[in-house]
C-alpha cells in the first residue's frame, strides 16, 4: 500500500525532528512534544478502527458526516489529565506549556483528544468511573480525513534520556502494527458492496424489528414497554447525530459500547395538548439550561443511565424543540411512585422530577421548529408508534384467552381494551 511505505519514506526527517526535540528537553529538563505531519493515500478510517478496536487497544474514532470529516487516533504517547472544578483551566494551561516548546512539522499541528466529565461533584455511574473528571491523550498516530483528503500526524513527548532514533522506531512500530491489521482486517471494497447489496430494504428490517417486539409483547409486556421508550429515545438521537456536531455520535457509541439505557422525558398524551408540548420549563444561564418540571409516566424511571427530555426555546423563527441529555444520578432529579399497575410493573413506569436540574450546553440539541415536521421528529414518531403498536397488539392477543376471574382484576381501562380488541380481531394473530 501507498500509505504503508509512505511514512517509512520519511524516517529520516521525523528522526530529525525529534533529535531536535530531544536537544530542547535536555535545555528545558523537561520532555518536549514532537509532531512530524504528512498527507498520505486516503484510507477508509471507519474501517481502520473496525479492524483494531478490542478491550485493551487504545484507539477512538470520531466522524462529522455532514462535513465529510472523520479522526482516527491509535497509541497513547502521552496524557493530560486533572480534577476538580478548575479542570479546563488546569488541562488547558498544561497543553499550551506543552505547545510552547513543542517542535513541530509539516502541515498539520499537534493535537488531543478526549473530554470531560460533565459535572466533577457528581458521582460517575459505573459504566463512567473508568474515565477522570478530565482526561486528553496524545495519541502516537493520528489520521484526520477531510473528503478525500488525509493526514497522518505522529506525535512523541520527548524525554531528554530519550533517543530520537529509538522515537522513529517505536513510530514506524506502531505504524506497521496498524496497517498490518488493516490489511488483514479491513473488509475490501468488494466486500463491503456485497454487503451494501445483501442489505434488507428499510420495510424488510422495519418489519422485522415489530416482529421481535411482537414476541416481547407476549412474553412480557413490562420488557416490550420499557424497551420501546429505551429504543424509541436511540433512535431519536440517531437521527440527531445526522445534522449534529460530533457530540451525538460520541454519546450514541457509548450508549452501545457501555450498555446504558436510556429513558424518554418527552411530552405526555394529555387530552387537549399537542404532541409536541413538554411539561419541562428551561431558564437560560451563561454556560447551558436549568430544566424543572416531571415525566409521568417515565419508563425505566429507576434503572436508566440516562434521561433525554425535551423543552421548547422561543426563538425569532418561532418554538424549538430541544433535545437534554441528563445522566440519571444529575443533582436534582428525584423519583416517586406513580403507575400502579402489576401488568406493566417492571417498566418502572414512575414519575420523573427535575428541580432546576443544570444541563451544559454541550448536551443540548436542537430537533427543529415545531411548526415544521423534522427528520428528527419524523424518525421518533415512526420508531415509537413501530414499537409500541408491536407491543401492546401482542399483549392483547396473550391476554384474548384469560379466564374471565383474572379478568375482573384488571383496571376498567385494560380489561375494556381487551374487549374491544378481541372483538374487533377475533382469534387472528400476526
Amino acid at each position: 500500500m501507498r500509505a504503508f511505505a509512505q511514512l517509512h519514506a520519511h524516517a529520516e526527517g521525523m528522526t530529525e525532528v525529534f533529535e531536535h526535540a530531544q536537544r530542547r528537553a535536555v535545555e528545558q529538563g523537561e520532555p518536549v512534544l514532537a509532531s512530524y505531519s504528512i498527507r498520505i493515500a486516503p484510507l477508509d478510517l471507519l474501517a481502520l478502527f473496525g479492524s483494531v478496536d478490542q478491550p485493551g487497544a487504545e484507539c477512538l474514532f470520531w466522524r462529522a458526516p455532514e462535513d465529510d470529516k472523520s479522526l482516527f487516533g491509535w497509541g497513547v504517547a502521552a496524557e493530560l489529565s486533572s480534577a476538580g472544578p478548575q479542570r479546563f483551566a488546569s488541562v488547558d494551561a498544561q497543553w499550551r506549556h506543552w505547545l510552547q516548546s513543542a517542535v513541530i512539522h509539516g502541515p498539520l499541528a499537534p493535537s488531543v483528544c478526549g473530554g470531560f466529565r460533565f459535572d466533577h461533584q457528581v458521582k460517575a455511574s459505573p459504566a463512567w468511573q473508568g474515565f477522570g473528571d478530565a482526561s486528553l491523550w496524545l495519541m502516537t498516530l493520528l489520521l484526520v480525513r477531510d473528503g478525500a483528503d488525509c493526514w497522518l500526524v505522529c506525535q512523541q513527548r520527548v524525554a531528554p534520556s530519550d533517543a530520537a532514533r529509538c522515537c522513529c522506531e517505536h513510530v514506524l512500530n506502531e505504524w506497521n502494527t496498524l496497517m498490518d491489521r488493516y490489511v488483514s482486517g479491513a473488509p475490501s471494497t468488494a466486500a463491503r458492496q456485497h454487503t451494501r447489496d445483501q442489505s434488507l430494504p428499510r420495510a424488510c428490517w422495519e418489519s422485522k424489528v415489530a416482529h421481535v417486539q411482537i414476541a416481547l409483547g407476549a412474553r412480557s409486556p413490562s420488557l416490550a414497554v420499557a424497551s420501546t421508550m429505551h429504543q424509541f429515545s436511540v433512535a431519536s438521537l440517531l437521527a440527531l447525530t445526522q445534522n449534529g456536531g460530533g457530540a451525538e455520535g460520541l454519546l450514541l457509541a457509548a450508549v452501545a459500547q457501555k450498555r446504558l439505557l436510556l429513558s424518554s422525558g418527552f411530552a405526555e398524551g394529555n387530552s387537549g395538548a399537542g404532541i409536541l408540548d413538554s411539561n419541562m420549563q428551561a431558564l437560560q444561564t451563561p454556560e447551558g439550561v436549568l430544566l424543572s418540571g416531571s415525566k409521568k409516566p417515565c419508563c425505566l424511571g429507576q434503572s436508566m443511565d440516562l434521561l433525554t427530555a425535551s423543552y421548547t426555546r422561543q426563538t425569532a423563527e418561532g418554538e424549538e424543540l430541544m433535545v437534554a441529555l441528563i445522566p440519571a444520578n444529575a443533582p436534582g432529579i428525584t423519583r416517586s411512585p406513580f403507575w400502579q399497575n402489576s401488568a406493566l410493573a417492571a417498566a418502572e413506569s414512575i414519575e420523573v422530577r427535575l428541580n432546576e436540574v443544570f444541563v451544559p450546553e454541550r448536551m443540548l440539541f436542537s430537533a427543529g421548529y415545531k411548526h415544521l415536521l423534522g427528520d428528527v421528529q419524523t424518525v421518533g414518531f415512526i420508531w415509537f408508534e413501530l414499537l409500541i403498536c408491536a407491543s401492546y397488539v401482542q399483549v392483547r392477543i396473550a391476554l384474548k384467552d384469560v379466564p374471565d376471574d383474572y379478568k375482573a382484576l384488571l383496571s376498567p381501562g385494560m380489561s375494556a381494551f381487551v374487549e374491544v380488541a378481541t372483538q374487533q380481531h377475533g382469534s387472528h394473530t400476526l
